[in-house]
């Protein structure tokens, strides 16, 4: 590959780095930072993302569409010797006039590996990705389904570098023949035995798992009057592959198996596929009373009614026999779902869905999973699409055309709701009279400990609780509830790593998934939080659970959240005797035992409790410690207690400490809904950044960063009759850690705004939690001083949102 890379800077970049020469030195960085130009040309068939097929010649150029596309990143290396990829955020990409020239310029520290990629589908792992939904023309491929990659550029010498382009996956073209002419397709989905789909990890193109189909959609685009029809799509490069095609049409359903077809690698693989006779669309007209499932681990659950305003339809374990036509149900009457078919009107052919409370559902949220119901019809969202699959399924898809608009089933969450793709399990459909009231089990017990309820007898006295709100609802009493745990919910799940303290669980009689009861966040023996260590709860366990129970939004009974506990797991109570606290002790030294009188202080060692069994166990979490008083004095080796308490046992442990003595300070501080200058102690605070209504920030486009400016308000007031020094933090919200590294320079000016050049510095830092420290910068304050100004120059083309500005000046 031709490498020659040169120097350049745009001119006001140059300008911007001339005037801050004349006002300000600068201590150098660890590297060079030099401006280098790549260019993407058009040698052939190795360029472009969207390939046009002209007669039996492929053409290549780049668009517009390729600018924004293009991605640069520095190649590094983080602690463990794994490879990172770091966007460049500040960059300027242009187009030839003629579309042949694609030119990127980006500003990087010599010496630096750049790589770059033309992607449409880009995850936040800044891996470019193959879309497993492909919508292509006609004529031409999907550009954002491609994938184009350039070889690694290393910036070591002020050369240009000219872009070796190529594709690491397959392009394809199947051409369709046998088709009714004129026609109009809508969907082709195409299954294999091996992966379609992957990502360039920076070296080859890797497989995701589970990735065998790609569906490609077309907005109803018309066959041929020679009855073909072209189909471009991009794949993995796959040897072998043995296919099955599903034509969707206006007319047919066309279905075809073959193999075996190879991919090959960055060119045009080119088959034609001849279709038998298609099956013939049906209009189904679905309206009537219907019953909306879904399955987990050979287990069925309808979707129960909810009350007006709910959430989600709740699932209901139930039984089910195809062959003999039967759904067992212990309510019956609550899972019938109305479908009714639009005639006529905007929303003809679509369908309304009624639940057995009369409720309209609804997609409720183009950015959130909901699915709601109101008495009242509303707009576009509450008219459904329904189409039965060839694997059985439903899809169920209410008319909007933003996302979160297909009914699922969510197994981890026990409920239906909508979903932007096929991230849940999806629903099936059957007839309403199948349903049959379930005779097998009853509902018994009164809800004392000599007398518990079983699960249906414990949702039997719940039915009639009122439910207004989340805040205003009925419960019984405390009472006991017994059974065998039929499945563990993901969402509130203890395990012996987890941290939520309690456990979220359906019980039966027997510990088969039908005729449940759900126990929401559940505590431990005892009425204590699960700790680790402890015994987890497992499928089949036999349990007593002792508290409070409720009907949520008035149709699903439960046990009300950290008001219930295990009275008994498996025969074995919470009455048993605990083992005694002895001692604890410092198994891990503290790493911070140096402050300063006014610091806050910090205890970041580990502490072991031992007990009088012999067993030991974290409790670093759970420790009191006197440091706050310690510190407030100066001086050397000061002893500082750890203690902890457990069940009215209190054991310590100390170390030692050295505590400084602390200069006066002067505090600003600006928060961010203030508009206006604050005046603090004689000095003028002001901070100036991009501004809008919702406060101080960095939006997107905005190079500016963050300056801020201490002044003295007349010219009584003096920072300091000695060398002293200046220490600004910043903070910001959104964005991840690799989102946001900064840079820096804190300096001082004199009356006429003039930097004092050898006060300057530069300071880089790496956020390490996406809410904390941008930057800390320390520089000396001089007598002659009238202000200090400390600029924040931005990095990242993320979002950064400055929630609060502190200055502290403190004299030496």
């Amino acid at each position: 590959m031709k490498k020659s890379l040169y120097f350049g800077i745009a001119a006001l970049a140059a300008l911007a780095f001339s005037a801050c020469q004349k006002e300000v030195a600068v201590n150098e960085p660890s590297k060079k930072m030099v401006t280098v130009t790549l260019k993407a040309e058009k040698p052939g068939d190795e360029t472009r993302t969207a390939a046009v097929e002209e007669e039996s010649k492929v053409s290549y150029e780049w668009t517009d569409e390729d600018k924004a596309n293009l991605k640069v990143f520095v190649v590094g290396e983080d602690a463990e010797g794994k490879e990172t990829l770091t966007e460049v955020a500040d960059r300027v990409v242009n187009l030839s006039e003629d579309n042949k020239v694609l030119t990127v310029t980006a500003t990087v520290e010599e010496g630096s590996t750049l790589r770059t990629a033309v992607a449409g589908a880009w995850t936040n792992k800044n891996k470019p990705k193959i879309n497993v939904n492909q919508s292509p023309k006609v004529d031409n491929l999907d550009p954002n389904a491609d994938v184009l990659v350039a070889e690694d550029v290393t910036v070591d010498e002020l050369e240009d570098a000219l872009l070796d382009f190529s594709r690491p996956a397959a392009i394809n073209k199947m051409t369709l023949k046998n088709m009714v002419a004129g026609e109009k397709v809508h969907e082709i989905t195409i299954t294999s035995d091996k992966n379609l789909i992957g990502y360039y990890n920076g070296s080859t193109m890797s497989e995701q798992s589970d990735s065998k189909t790609i569906t490609l959609t077309y907005d109803n685009v018309a066959v041929g009057s020679n009855g073909e029809f072209p189909v471009y799509f991009v794949t993995m490069p796959q040897e072998g592959n043995a296919l099955t095609v599903v034509v969707k049409s206006d007319q047919f359903v066309y279905t075809k198996s073959f193999g075996t077809v190879n991919f090959s690698i960055g060119k045009f693989s080119r088959f034609g596929v001849k279709l038998a006779a298609g099956e013939p669309v049906v209009d189904v007209d679905f309206t009537g009373d219907w019953v909306i499932t879904g399955e987990n681990n050979g287990s069925v659950y309808a979707a129960q009614a909810f009350v007006s305003g709910g959430s989600n339809l709740r699932a209901l374990s139930v039984g089910l026999d195809e062959e003999n036509e039967e759904i067992t149900s212990s309510n019956v009457e609550g899972i019938k779902m109305h479908f009714e078919k639009v005639a006529e009107g905007d929303y003809a052919g679509l369908y309304t869905i009624q639940d057995a409370s009369g409720n309209y559902l609804y997609a409720a949220s183009a950015t959130a999973n909901q699915l709601k119901g109101n008495p009242t019809l509303g707009g576009v969202d509450y008219y459904w699409s329904v189409e039965k699959e060839q694997d059985g399924t439903f899809a169920i898809k209410a008319s909007k055309s933003t996302n979160r608009n297909v009914m699922q089933f969510n197994s981890g969450s026990s409920l239906f709701s909508c979903y932007s793709s096929a991230s849940q399990k999806p629903v099936t459909l059957y007839p309403f009279d199948w349903v049959v009231e379930d005779a097998g089990a009853q509902p018994s017990g009164t809800g004392t400990l000599e007398d518990p309820y079983n699960a249906l007898g414990a949702a039997n006295a719940v039915k009639d609780l009122k439910w207004n709100s989340n805040s205003d609802y009925e419960t019984t009493d405390d009472v006991y509830v017994k059974g065998k745990i039929s499945r563990i919910a993901n969402n509130g799940t203890y395990t012996a790593g987890g941290t939520y303290g309690n456990a979220s669980f359906y019980i039966s009689d027997d510990g088969a998934a039908s005729n449940e009861f759900y126990c929401f966040r559940v505590l431990y023996l005892g009425n204590k939080k699960f700790e680790s260590g402890q015994t987890d709860i497992r499928v089949g366990d036999e349990v007593i659970v002792y508290g409070k129970l409720m009907n949520y939004q008035g149709n699903t009974p439960e046990t009300v959240g950290n008001k219930a506990y295990l009275y008994s797991l498996n025969g074995v109570t919470g009455d048993e005797e605990e083992p005694e606290l002895v001692s604890i002790a410092i198994t891990t030294a503290p790493t911070k035992t140096t402050f300063t009188v006014g610091d806050t202080f910090v205890f970041d060692g580990k502490v072991t409790a031992s007990y009088d069994d012999g067993s030991t166990k974290d409790v670093t979490s759970k420790v009191t410690t006197d440091g706050d008083s310690v510190i407030a004095s100066a001086g050397e080796n000061k002893t500082v207690t750890v203690s902890y308490t457990e069940n009215d046992v209190t054991k310590t442990a100390t170390y030692t400490v050295t505590v400084n003595e602390a200069g006066d300070a002067i505090q600003f501080s600006w928060e961010r809904d203030e508009t206006t200058d604050v005046v603090t102690s004689g000095y003028v605070f002001n901070a100036i950044s991009a501004k809008s209504a919702s406060g101080y920030y960095q939006d997107k486009s905005s190079t500016e960063g963050l300056e801020v400016t201490i002044t003295k308000s007349d010219e009584s007031a003096i920072f300091s009759t000695t060398p002293a020094s200046i220490t600004l933090s910043a903070k910001v919200g959104g964005g991840s850690a690799r989102e946001l590294t900064n840079n820096v320079m804190a300096y001082l000016i004199d009356e006429d705004g003039n930097i004092i050049e050898e006060t300057a510095t530069v300071v880089t830092s790496e956020v390490t939690d996406k809410n904390g420290t941008i930057f800390s910068v320390s520089i000396p304050v001089a007598e002659e001083a009238y202000g200090i100004r400390i600029a924040h120059e931005k990095e990242s083309s993320y979002n950064v949102r400055l929630f609060s500005v502190a200055v502290t000046i403190v004299l030496d």
